[in-house]
């Protein structure tokens, strides 16, 4: 998968090529065949392994925290930390994401699916354990969150950095969000 990988984020779905996947995989064509109908194939299990790895990695970096509200600061830098490293990737499946083949469009919403589910429960944990307010819309706001995450980075790297650090693209987003949500409180 490795090969599959640096190949299309290198030269994205159209550039991408078969053959060179199987030379850097180490195994002939006809290998990947065996467990691929086609490129798209391969392309949706790239889309599909980085949005798993995305969800492990922030699961596993909130796994000791108690606090909903840690949590959700936590998951939003790994995340941010994620699209950052992996950019070239994460660009290249958005911008193949939505061209108009709905089978890659329906594949590609199905897979973040996963990652706006995991959003939507540690908002739904804060809201059950009074940390944001009860007509704090759990959907809406992983929503937010998923968009600010995936699009904030990238556009930062579009700007060369102008935005600020990684880190300071994670806070902003996360100081965002929470004035959002307790906003509501004082008003």
């Amino acid at each position: 998968m490795e090969s599959a990988i640096h190949e299309f984020s290198v030269h994205g779905f159209e550039g991408a090529n078969v053959d060179t996947i199987s030379i850097n995989a180490g195994f002939g064509k006809g290998t990947i065949y065996n467990y691929f109908n086609t490129k798209l194939d391969i392309f949706l299990s790239v889309i599909e392994e980085s949005i798993d790895n995305l969800v492990e990695t922030i699961q596993e970096s909130i796994r000791e925290i108690n606090s909903p509200e840690e949590k959700l600061r936590q998951a939003i830098k790994t995340d941010v930390e994620y699209i950052v490293k992996n950019s070239n990737l994460i660009m290249t499946i958005f911008r193949e994401a939505y061209v108009p083949d709905e089978e890659r469009r329906r594949n590609f919403l199905q897979a973040t699916l996963k990652i706006f589910e995991l959003y939507r429960v540690l908002i739904a944990e804060g809201i059950e354990s009074g940390v944001y307010p009860q007509d704090t819309n759990p959907v809406t706001t992983a929503t937010a969150i998923l968009g600010m995450t995936e699009n904030i980075p990238l556009s930062n790297l579009e700007f060369n950095g102008a935005l600020g650090t990684q880190d300071e693209l994670a806070e902003w987003i996360v100081e965002f969000i929470f004035y959002g949500i307790k906003k509501k409180d004082n008003t």
